[in-house]
């Protein structure tokens, strides 16, 4: 949409002319210490001292999720996740129990460090036979209508997987069968504990494959083979079964199923257990144990051949091993303009805000991924507050959504933009301005300031924007800008933003 023609009576064109004494802001960024010159709530602070620490993690500051999953689409990454915001709307600070979780949430990213908002995906209303929405996993094909088609794998709880469908990665989804792909009563499903947490991957001949299962029902006996991963090779439509349901022998297994295609073969990931590792066959599995609660992989030309699977060691430890708090994870790996990325949760989100509950946040680091001569390699890596760095920059003379950010305090409307409250802040990184603008468009209403800083905020903002019902009156201050900048937003007062665009 050209935001010209879609302000209608929401915004004020502000012309910004160079106030006497101001100096310009090139591509150089100061550095130093950030001194906020502004009153932020507390929810601002929080989010503040992520962003002043140089944390990059996690992707989203204002909305709890996790079992994250991802598919590109013409240059975009959309990610899809378990919406634990869900719970703590109705449950706040209580335990995460997950029973009011029925939707998975949507973010979208250019760049990898501004990340927006797209919405929750009501899985509840959507499938009428389903009573949750967890741990999605998603893929997307080209039909032969000309169309790419989106398939939205997730599980209902420990009961079953569904799936959703799309010809776009924001919707409209549908729900193609009107019952579960995979359920108790599924023929060849066997002893399964937990029927949930499915993964995807599609192969070099556009075939779909689909892994589930977790829990442990076997665990006083046979702690090391729980007998609940499952693959199974999908039918053409990729929502129907095309094989036998084969058990995969992944040690310790508990959880997380995740699956990609890598240069013809297939990756499996999954969450270990809880269990000590006193039966670890170290001939079979190699002689290092998986940790506690660990990621892991297994690899295989043959998915269907039970014995073909190899295991391949532990990818990335437990979030507690490494100064976090203990949680369990579920990781997914993509492939995103030249890099390698994993994707996973843990709950420094809700430790930033000060809160308990086993409230999770998405996070995102690279990984290394290699292969050779048939062997495909993930090498170790860690979970990290910096996470990644920038692949593009932000274009602050395109229309921007408010829904996209790098870090956030402010609360996401059903109309498609941000609520700040008093003291609210939004940070939106690497904020290209080119050789330098003319003028602010802002949308927004409400009764409130918006103060503009670039970098940091010591001293005066170079713009300062009065919100009057919907209308701007007041510019009080501005500057020279040119080059790439962190665009800070501060409001004081109640204020719905919806787009802004530098010209």
């Amino acid at each position: 949409m050209n935001m010209k023609r879609s302000l209608l009576c929401a915004a004020l064109c502000l012309m910004l002319m160079t106030a006497a004494g101001a100096c310009a802001l090139t591509g150089e960024k100061e550095t130093g210490t950030m001194e906020y010159t502004r009153p932020l709530n507390d929810r601002a602070k929080a989010v503040l001292k992520l962003y002043m620490t140089g944390c990059g993690n996690p992707l989203v500051t204002n909305y709890f999720c996790a079992d994250p999953t991802a598919v590109e689409y013409e240059g975009r990454l959309y990610v899809y996740a378990t919406a634990d915001q869900m719970q703590y709307d109705v449950k706040g600070d209580q335990e995460n129990t997950y029973e009011c979780i029925r939707g998975l949430v949507t973010l979208s990213t250019e760049d990898m460090v501004n990340w927006r908002y797209e919405g929750v995906i009501d899985v509840k209303s959507i499938a009428k036979w389903a009573f949750a929405g967890w741990a999605p996993s998603v893929t997307s094909r080209v039909e032969e209508d000309g169309k790419t088609h989106f398939y939205l794998y997730f599980a209902n709880s420990g009961a079953g997987v569904g799936v959703l469908t799309a010809t776009s990665p924001t919707g409209p989804w549908t729900d193609p069968i009107g019952k579960p792909l995979i359920c108790a009563s599924t023929e060849g499903l066997g002893e399964c504990c937990w029927i949930f947490d499915p993964g995807v991957c599609i192969d070099d001949e556009g075939t779909g494959w689909l892994s589930f299962g977790g829990g442990n029902p076997h665990k006083d006996t046979t702690p090391a083979l729980s007998g609940n991963a499952r693959i199974v090779r999908l039918g053409k439509d990729m929502v129907s079964l095309n094989s036998e349901i084969v058990v995969m022998d992944a040690p310790y297994h508990f959880e997380a199923n995740e699956l990609n295609f890598i240069d013809g073969t297939f990756v499996y990931t999954y969450c270990s257990n809880w269990a000590a590792r006193d039966d670890w066959d170290s001939e079979k599995w190699g002689k290092t144990k998986c940790g506690i609660c660990t990621m892991c992989y297994m690899t295989s030309s043959t998915p269907l051949d039970k014995d073909s699977w190899v295991y391949r060691g532990e990818y990335l430890k437990n979030p507690g091993s490494l100064g976090m708090e203990t949680s369990n994870n579920h990781t997914h790996m993509e492939y995103f303009k030249g890099h390698w990325y994993i994707f996973y949760h843990t709950l420094m989100l809700q430790k930033s805000r000060g809160i308990t509950g086993g409230y999770r946040g998405v996070q995102a680091d690279e990984i290394k991924v290699t292969s050779e001569n048939g062997t495909v390699t993930v090498s170790p890596c860690y979970a990290s507050m910096k996470g990644v760095n920038p692949v593009a920059a932000a274009d602050a003379r395109a229309e921007q959504s408010a829904l996209s950010a790098c870090v956030s305090s402010c609360a996401f409307t059903q109309e498609g933009g941000i609520r700040a409250a008093k003291g609210d802040i939004m940070i939106v990184k690497n904020a290209d301005f080119g050789a330098g603008f003319g003028s602010v468009l802002i949308r927004a209403k409400g009764d409130g300031v918006i103060f503009l800083f670039a970098d940091r905020t010591a001293g005066e903002p170079f713009a300062s924007l009065t919100v009057k019902e919907e209308a701007f009156v007041t510019l009080t201050q501005t500057a020279e800008i040119s080059g790439t900048h962190d665009l800070i937003f501060i409001f004081d007062g109640d204020v719905e933003l919806t787009a802004w665009q530098f010209e």
